[in-house]
C-alpha cells in the first residue's frame, strides 16, 4: 500500500527573503489612504505588476503587497 504524497503550501516570499517588508491589505490602505476593497481589486486586476510592485497570495486568500522602501 503506498502512501498519498501531499503537495507543499508554496513558501510566502517572506521566508526566501527575510529582508524585504511585506503589507498586507489592511496596511497598504491605511498607507496609501484607500479603502481595503480597492486595494484588493488592484492586487486581483494586476494593477500593482503594472507598477512592478510584487504581490503574492497565500493559499488562504490573502494578499500581500512588497513595501517599496
Amino acid at each position: 500500500m503506498s502512501a498519498a504524497i501531499t503537495p507543499l503550501a508554496p513558501v510566502p516570499p517572506w521566508v526566501l527573503d527575510p529582508s524585504t517588508r511585506w503589507l498586507t491589505v489592511g496596511d497598504a490602505a491605511i498607507l496609501w489612504n484607500k479603502h481595503r476593497n480597492t486595494i484588493r481589486e488592484w492586487c486581483e486586476s494586476g494593477f500593482f505588476s503594472t507598477l512592478n510592485v510584487p504581490t503574492y497570495r497565500d493559499p488562504h486568500g490573502r494578499w500581500y503587497i512588497r513595501a517599496t522602501t
